[in-house]
């Protein structure tokens, strides 16, 4: 009984309390400000005054930022932290991607199965009878096939007849080399990247057989597969080249030169040097001869 007793006026004393507290929270001051009046509308926009200007100053021109070269823009591609540093790691990640790709079993190592992937792969799929032997009818699946880029260029073109001022009239070929340096900077980029496609645009297939241009894609693609040392433009031993009779178009264009002075020093041939071999010293030198048509420069055995 006495614990029902104190149980009751516990609960008493709980309820009182509350109401108290309740009370005190209700008789203070609202603390929240009070919200500010509305801002007056205008019923009609401002009128300028009578010597306003007709119009105000010219909004400030953003800054353009400066066109980075072709030899910028290749450093760019290699600096991948941008200190304006390359280091090794970077030089070696454009290889990263092909490597991987030849590393089946993913080990950092590649054996000379794997290396040689592509070939045995072709020599399976040629070996129809599962005999590891070749015939000469299953030797010829083997044969690389002919992208549609030099299928196109081997097709000799319908030149027009250049007209007095020594021009034809035409645009120019797409995607050609305009100038000497434009060619070696291509052909440069070709084999910096093992691309032989990039390397066949810039060959002249004008007149070329299609017996010839097996041969010539065969020369190329190794070409391309070989490590680049350097490239050069190599110029006459004279200091001025008199310039050619405009009969001589097939080198160069005599109407380009109508407006310009009566010599000038042009480049004949362009020197490609390369390593044999990916892993040995010696050294071996292309020398392809220059050839000028439709306005664009050319390489060509």
């Amino acid at each position: 009984m006495q614990r029902i007793l104190v149980g009751g006026v516990a609960a008493l004393l709980l309820v009182v309390s509350g109401l108290w507290f309740w009370q005190t929270q209700a008789n203070q001051p609202n603390l929240i400000p009070a919200a500010p009046p509305p801002e007056a509308i205008l019923d009609a926009l401002p009128q300028a005054g009578p010597n306003a200007p007709a119009f105000g100053p010219a909004p400030p021109t953003p800054p353009e930022a400066p066109k980075a070269s072709r030899e910028e823009m290749r450093f760019n591609r290699y600096d991948r932290n941008r200190d304006e540093l390359i280091s090794r790691i970077e030089m070696m990640g454009s290889r990263t991607k092909a490597f991987k790709a030849l590393d089946r079993d993913g080990n950092n190592l590649l054996t000379f199965e794997e290396w040689a992937a592509a070939t045995g792969e072709r020599f399976a799929g040629a070996d129809r009878n599962k005999d590891q032997l070749l015939t000469r009818k299953e030797f010829a699946q083997t044969r690389p096939k002919q992208t549609e880029k030099p299928a196109a260029a081997l097709s000799e073109p319908q030149v027009p007849q250049a007209s007095r001022s020594g021009r034809t009239g035409l645009p120019p070929p797409p995607a050609c080399s305009k100038s000497p340096g434009e060619l070696l900077y291509s052909v440069r980029s070709a084999i910096d990247m093992k691309d032989v496609n990039q390397l066949v645009k810039s060959y002249h297939w004008v007149g070329v057989s299609q017996e010839q241009s097996e041969s010539l894609l065969g020369r190329l693609d190794a070409m391309a597969d070989r490590p680049l040392l350097d490239v050069q433009l190599l110029y006459p031993e004279l200091d001025t080249q008199t310039l050619p009779d405009s009969s001589e178009s097939e080198l160069y264009d005599a109407g380009d030169y109508s407006t310009r002075e009566p010599t000038r020093t042009l480049p004949h041939a362009l020197k490609v040097m390369q390593y044999r071999s990916n892993t040995g010293t010696e050294t071996v030198s292309t020398v392809f001869r220059l050839q000028r048509h439709y306005e664009c420069w050319w390489i060509r055995f």
